[in-house]
């Protein structure tokens, strides 16, 4: 059976009209592109450079959604475990098996009280003995 005529498929056109008549154009913030935004306050393109934009503020350090915790006002709070062994070590603290007990929520280890804030971030602070 041979093709007679090519019928395209109908494009969903969408209507992002300003209220006087004209078309809003923006930049998106993390690739740049320029596009035709639904809203007039959007900011990216589409939803993966909204996801690109959420996990570079995250790697920065961005604001964690979970609950805050006080941290005391002497704490020194780092981020990763490995930056917790660092500074210890830099303390001339003893190190080993320090990783292993960076899982718990709470625990004093050589004269100092370290508390996970979260899954990444610890508050350090010394213990008065």
């Amino acid at each position: 059976m041979p093709i007679k005529s090519y019928t395209p498929p109908k494009l969903k056109l969408v209507d992002n009209r300003s209220p006087d008549g004209g078309f809003y154009t923006a930049n998106c913030d993390v690739c740049n592109t320029e596009y035709y935004p639904k809203r007039s306050n959007a900011k990216y393109c589409s939803p993966k450079c909204g996801v690109v934009a959420h996990r570079m503020e995250m790697a920065k350090g961005g604001k964690v959604k979970k609950k805050e915790t006080k941290k005391p006002q002497n704490a020194v709070t780092v981020k990763g475990k490995y930056e917790l062994v660092g500074w210890m070590e830099s303390k001339g603290v003893r190190t080993r098996g320090l990783l292993t007990m960076a899982k718990e929520q709470e625990f004093v280890w050589e004269g100092y009280k370290i508390s996970r804030l979260n899954s990444v971030i610890y508050s350090i602070t010394e213990t008065h003995n």
